[in-house]
């Protein structure tokens, strides 16, 4: 299946990324929890090395941060279509982790301050 467009009356922003996500980057990435603990660990690696002292990274945090890398790029360009789509789609991808945690912890809300809880995973 072929990725959607971004044709004027073609599927919304939204709907591109989902897909994106769902299907082409998982089948090329793997696992989206994994993934985003491993870039987690290798930030956590080079913030050290920095010498950062604060806590570790978690997956929440290195999905927020790639949205602000989007947001950063579209504030010099607000209608450039594969930014507004990666950034809609590094949220499906928090959307996805938190949800996996929740299910292997259920009744837990969220990371705690700090970032560190329980949204740290969805595969590892």
């Amino acid at each position: 299946m072929n990725a959607p467009t971004n044709a004027p009356n073609g599927p919304s922003i939204l709907a591109q990324a989902a897909h994106i996500v769902d299907s082409d980057r998982e089948r090329t990435y793997g696992d989206p929890g994994r993934n985003l603990r491993t870039i987690a660990n290798l930030w956590d690696s080079w913030l050290l090395a920095r010498g950062w002292s604060g806590p570790g990274l978690n997956t929440d945090d290195v999905a927020m941060m790639m949205v602000l890398l989007k947001v950063a790029r579209l504030a010099l360009n607000p209608l450039h279509h594969d930014s507004q789509v990666d950034a809609a789609g590094y949220l499906r991808l928090l959307q996805r982790t938190q949800q996996a945690a929740a299910a292997v912890a259920p009744g837990l809300d969220g990371p705690t301050p700090g970032g560190q809880g329980p949204a740290t995973g969805g595969g590892g």
